[in-house]
């Protein structure tokens, strides 16, 4: 119930770090294609570095006052809504982590890394499931934050990493130390403005969704449900996180090849990305989509036995699936807007 009910403000957190990794990626990748400051790239590289101490101390500021009276608007009972305080403590205070480590993710994917981007990724995740959380979980025995500390440890681990072989001249940007005290690069404050419209993008689908949890949380406690609802709101926030992480993968990849093609002067190139990447990533949603529909309390299941959970699962989840084939526009389109 608590990880249902905490799932809209640990999105907002995470809005921040793709914000970041959209300004890194795109900037860069335009400067590379265009030919132009390139020795440039460094500096913007150092000056995210230094933003993501300033968005680290911004987090737990903004979102854990908020947290409680939120979630108990939703309807959560007190216990519930300390829990998911506890559980945003960790996200929040080593937000500073995920800001590096992602921005680090987009310097590696604007110099065309692609390869390397995905095993980044690939090492944070397993060393989050695969160690960090059976250990804090099960081998310490924590309480709920366990679970966000374990994100927290592997994002930290491989963004440290990162940054390490980047300054040692690992990558194509070798940047220094000596940078930290110069003054920030022009184009790192026209990166921080374009990135604006990732930052846009993912408030305009997390912000409605307060309204829509509210609404649904109100309709469970009318008809004493709302535990089970709160928990197939949780299945569905994991289920629309695959469609929705392949959406978005694929949109993280266009941006900085749109990027560089539009900074190269390639504009029929910046079209036919766009293009496969909307029918790719809308036969992945149709897809993805048909199964879901069909056959919602099998995939259910995998999260929950209970019988009165999975036929409300059998009910909701399909209706959250139905028009899933326009999500990727959703994605892609601003994209090649911000490679503009």
């Amino acid at each position: 119930t608590a990880t249902g009910s905490v799932s809209l403000l640990e999105a907002i957190n995470n809005a921040f770090g793709l914000y970041l990794l959209s300004c890194v990626s795109s900037r860069i990748s335009y400067l590379f294609g265009q030919k132009s400051e390139v020795s440039e790239c460094s500096q913007i590289y150092v000056d995210f570095l230094r933003s993501s101490i300033f968005f680290g101390l911004l987090m737990p500021a903004i979102i854990l006052p908020l947290s409680r009276p939120l979630i108990e608007w939703f309807g959560s009972s007190k216990e519930i809504s300390l829990m998911c305080f506890h559980y945003l403590m960790p996200t929040t205070f080593g937000a500073f982590f995920n800001f590096i480590y992602m921005v680090s993710c987009g310097l590696i994917q604007s110099e065309g890394h692609s390869i390397i981007f995905g095993i980044t990724q690939v090492s944070s995740l397993v060393l989050n499931m695969a160690f960090f959380c059976p250990l804090f979980l099960l081998g310490f025995k924590l309480d709920i934050w366990g679970a966000s500390l374990a994100t927290v440890c592997s994002e930290g681990i491989v963004g440290i990493t990162l940054v390490i072989l980047i300054f040692s001249g690992k990558f194509t940007i070798k940047p220094n130390v000596k940078m930290f005290c110069q003054k920030f690069s022009k184009q790192t404050w026209e990166a921080l403005r374009i990135g604006i419209a990732s930052l846009i993008e993912n408030f305009s689908y997390s912000i409605p969704e307060i309204l829509i949890q509210k609404y649904l949380n109100m309709a469970a406690k009318a008809i004493g449900e709302y535990d089970r609802i709160i928990e197939v709101w949780g299945i569905i926030e994991k289920l629309y996180q695959f469609v929705g992480g392949a959406n978005d993968a694929f949109s993280i990849g266009l941006l900085p090849a749109a990027s560089f093609a539009f900074g190269a002067g390639r504009y029929n190139r910046m079209l036919r990305l766009y293009m496969h990447a909307n029918w790719i990533t809308i036969l992945i949603s149709v897809v993805y989509s048909l199964f879901m529909i069909l056959l919602p309390i099998q995939i259910a299941s995998i999260w929950t036995k209970d019988k009165d959970v999975l036929n409300w699962c059998k009910i909701l989840i399909p209706k959250v699936f139905y028009a899933n084939f326009c999500f990727p526009l959703e994605y892609t389109t601003p994209a090649l807007l911000q490679g503009m």
